[in-house]
């Protein structure tokens, strides 16, 4: 997991992660109903920005691109830009379903992730 934009507004987080589709068949996730987590606090819901084609039987390695608002969400943020500036790790938890479709058929597929995440401070408040 890498967290591309981290600030009071705002998370990027590109999550690169191990898909499995054993069909015969394409399938393509293209909606999501993702809470965020930041240090175990949920802060937001967050999008999948694109959608995701898993050829027939195959295992691959997939960015997922999650972008996140954090208007009104509070104090989480906040001491969580602390956590970042003192220790320069938060912990990042994406929580929630993705939508995998393939022809006329739709599944909701689960999705539990959580990841202590280095960060840069500089490359957040611009040192």
């Amino acid at each position: 997991m890498h967290v591309d934009v981290f600030s009071a507004e705002k998370v990027q987080i590109t999550a690169s992660l191990v898909l499995s589709n054993p069909n015969n068949f394409k399938v393509t996730i293209r909606q999501s109903d993702l809470d965020l987590y930041v240090n175990g606090v949920k802060v937001a819901t967050a999008t999948i920005k694109k959608r995701i084609e898993l050829p027939e039987n195959t295992e691959m390695v997939h960015d997922l691109i999650i972008d996140s608002s954090l208007e009104n969400v509070g104090g989480g943020v906040l001491s969580s830009l602390f956590s970042v500036i003192s220790r320069g790790v938060i912990k990042i938890g994406i929580k929630g379903s993705v939508k995998a479709s393939a022809f006329n058929m739709t599944e909701w597929v689960p999705v539990d992730i959580e990841e202590d995440v280095k960060v840069d401070v500089g490359d957040f408040f611009n040192f």
